[in-house]
C-alpha cells in the first residue's frame, strides 16, 4: 500500500526503499542511536549487510551478538551494556570504531535521552577499539 511513496533502487541485485528525497531526514544520519536488542530496524531485514559494513571492514571484523547496538551514521559500529543500580545506571560502550572528537557531543545527546527514558543519571564507559 505505501510502495508508490518509495523509491526503488537496486544496489548488487538488491532492492532498497528510499522516502523521496525531499523528504529524506539526511540530519538522522548525523546522530548515535543506542537500540535494545533484537531491535526492528536490525532483525527486520533478513539481509543486514547494508548496516553491517562498518563492522564486516574490519580485519578481523568483530564477532557480535545481535545484542544492544551503537548505530553511527546508519552503520552498527559497537554494542552496550548496562548496569542497573539504585540510584543510576552504569552504561558501558564497546566500539567497533575509533570514536572521534566531534562524535562526543552525538554521544552526550543519546546518553541524555537513555536517561530521559531510563529516569536515572547514567554513568558512562566507553571502551574505544584501539583499547581492546
Amino acid at each position: 500500500m505505501v510502495l508508490s511513496h518509495f523509491v526503488q533502487e537496486k544496489i548488487n541485485n538488491e532492492d532498497y526503499y528510499f522516502p523521496p528525497s525531499a523528504t529524506f531526514n539526511y540530519k538522522t544520519l548525523n546522530k548515535i542511536y543506542l537500540l535494545p536488542i533484537y531491535d526492528e530496524l536490525i532483525m527486520g531485514y533478513k539481509n543486514r549487510d547494508a548496516i553491517l559494513m562498518s563492522k564486516n571492514s574490519l580485519t578481523p571484523a568483530p564477532t557480535f551478538l545481535f545484542d544492544n547496538t551503537i548505530i553511527i551514521n546508519g552503520q552498527i559500529t559497537g554494542t552496550w551494556q548496562r548496569k542497573i543500580y539504585k540510584s543510576y545506571i552504569n552504561l558501558k560502550i564497546n566500539l567497533f570504531i575509533n570514536f572521534s572528537e566531534d562524535q562526543q557531543p552525538l554521544l552526550n545527546e543519546a546518553v541524555q535521552q537513555f536517561e530521559y527514558f531510563s529516569g536515572l543519571n547514567v554513568t558512562l564507559q566507553v571502551n574505544p577499539l584501539a583499547n581492546r
